[in-house]
């Protein structure tokens, strides 16, 4: 799983390293929120050539989902608690 926002000149890079080393052979991307580079012509190179299976989920999918984003001060501790609770959600993934 990777997370990216205007990185397309290093995912290249990237997925050869982890698939040589891994290897990897499934890969999701979180589209950061603002990301104006698509990986997806990346990602089809290394589909047609190694079989590499991906999905790509946009912030605005993931925010439509489970509700927006905060925006503004947070309470001390928040930050904590939200990535708990998204864990917790996870476990039946």
């Amino acid at each position: 799983c990777l997370m990216m926002k205007e990185d397309n000149d290093l995912l290249y890079e990237w997925i050869a390293y982890h698939y040589l080393m891994l290897p990897l052979r499934y890969l999701v991307i979180g589209s950061d929120e603002g990301n104006t580079h698509d990986p997806r012509d990346v990602l089809q190179r290394w589909d047609n050539e190694t079989g590499l299976k991906y999905w790509v989920i946009e912030a605005e999918d993931f925010a439509y989902r489970h509700g927006p984003f905060k925006a503004g001060k947070k309470k001390e501790g928040e930050d904590y608690e939200q990535h708990h609770r998204f864990i917790h959600r996870q476990k039946g993934f």
